[in-house]
């Protein structure tokens, strides 16, 4: 079991975060992506129908 004061990043989570800070984004700015991406990839196709 992992010690409560022990802190396991996912090193290419804080790459990318590293990334995002270098380029000038800001932690809200990032934040709003990955809801806006999550959101798009898990929204349900809605197929038009004629009618």
């Amino acid at each position: 079991m992992q010690n409560l004061n022990e802190t396991h990043l996912d090193q290419e989570w804080v790459v990318l975060i590293l990334q995002a800070k270098k380029l000038g984004l800001s932690l809200e700015e990032v934040r709003k992506y990955l809801q806006q991406s999550y959101i798009q990839q898990n929204m349900p196709l809605v197929k038009a129908t004629s009618g």
